[in-house]
């Protein structure tokens, strides 16, 4: 049985990390759930949280005959934004360009080579970039605790297993 969620966890796992201006490294978490779900892990997890793949909770669709899931995927890349006053201009040329791009092409390249999945209705996809993102609610509270910029993609991917119902073996992706 395919489980979306833990599939994608063991895909990206082989995320290449982050390496900031000041040449530290940064492995990429993932996680997933609901706007519950982001709220206690933001407030639970001490030290770097960033950068990080958010998968956000949905439903997919199996189908038995094929060994095979398709699932509308919100994926959100988020880094927490050390530039809150600055203009998307300079938000765009820094944490964009350096970090949540490339990690958007990562993602990208993990859907396309893993061996068990695959981006489906010819490849298309909805990419938002979002400076200084937050979500908010009608009170002026914010759901997400922590400033970030963020690229929120939706994209169509194919999950597959064995005939036989097993896993199908993951292979190792080359960025």
């Amino acid at each position: 049985m395919i489980v979306v969620e833990e599939l994608c966890g063991e895909i990206f796992q082989q995320l290449p990390k982050y390496t900031d201006s000041n040449n530290k490294e940064f492995a990429i978490k993932y996680e997933w759930g609901s706007e519950k779900d982001l709220i206690l892990f933001l407030k639970q997890i001490s030290g770097n949280k960033y950068p990080l793949v958010w998968l956000v909770q949905g439903r997919q669709t199996d189908n038995i005959f094929n060994n095979s899931s398709e699932r509308r995927l919100r994926l959100i890349l988020a880094k927490n934004s050390e530039q809150k006053t600055n203009r998307n201009p300079t938000v765009f040329k820094s944490d964009f360009k350096d970090c949540l791009n490339p990690l958007l092409q990562n993602v990208l390249t993990c859907f396309e080579k893993s061996g068990v999945t695959s981006i489906i209705n010819n490849g298309e996809m909805e990419v938002d970039r979002r400076a200084n993102y937050t979500e908010e609610t009608k009170e002026d509270k914010t759901f997400a605790i922590d400033y970030w910029n963020a690229i929120v993609l939706d994209i169509t991917v194919r999950f597959e297993e064995k005939a036989n119902g097993q896993p199908k073996c993951i292979r190792q992706i080359k960025f």
